[in-house]
């Protein structure tokens, strides 16, 4: 499976355990495929490592029937062992030249960033992406400090030529303006997991974003 296109990052998912209307996190998984999703980040900071590396292995083949990627929030190990696609890091996990030499250039690598140095760093490494975090305000993390906003994107999309998405806070009713701002795509957790309707809410995201 080759690597995805700029279209396949228009939308974005990343699956979250606890702030949803009591899908599991396979119900989620689920869901947004059928709406035509080809990206899902799963996203498990607390789970006992074999654990994570089962449910991943599950849902990679899931993911893989639909044509789409699954990568791996933080946990190179996890990545490496599940078939899973490739890993998203932080500026604070495992270095990405060390994560390129575990899993390899097949896989995807992208990476949080913040600053146009972080960017073009991420971009030198031999990242896949970069995901500006966060453009709003969100609830699902409260330790990003000062947030790039639509400004950020601007400017990290001006200093890169690899795909940019923007995450943090991200509705239907402004997503149209991070694309406006130069990103590829978006990244969404909680607008899609806690709507009544993951799959309704996920082609009213692509129809926003034509």
């Amino acid at each position: 499976m080759s690597k995805p296109s700029l279209h396949d990052y228009r939308l974005y998912f990343v699956t979250e355990s606890h702030l949803n209307r009591g899908y599991s996190i396979m119900e989620q998984v689920q869901a947004v495929l059928r709406a035509g999703v080809k990206i899902i980040q799963l996203r498990e900071k607390d789970m006992d490592e074999e654990k994570f590396i089962a449910l991943a292995s599950k849902i990679a083949e899931i993911v893989h029937k639909e044509n789409a990627y699954l990568i791996i929030d933080d946990r190179v190990k996890v990545a490496n062992q599940s078939g899973a696609d490739g890993v998203h890091l932080g500026q604070h996990d495992m270095p990405l030249p060390e994560a390129r030499t575990i899993l390899g250039n097949e896989k995807i690598i992208g990476i949080s960033v913040k600053t146009e140095i972080e960017a073009l760093t991420a971009q030198i490494q031999g990242a896949d992406y970069v995901a500006v975090n966060g453009v709003f305000p969100t609830k699902t993390k409260t330790d990003l400090g000062e947030l790039p906003g639509l400004e950020g994107v601007q400017r990290i999309r001006n200093c890169t030529n690899i795909p940019v998405i923007g995450i943090g806070g991200i509705h239907p009713e402004n997503c149209r303006s991070v694309i406006e701002a130069g990103a590829d795509g978006i990244a969404v957790i909680t607008a899609i997991t806690m709507a009544e309707d993951m799959e309704k809410i996920c082609r009213i995201f692509f129809e926003t974003l034509r």
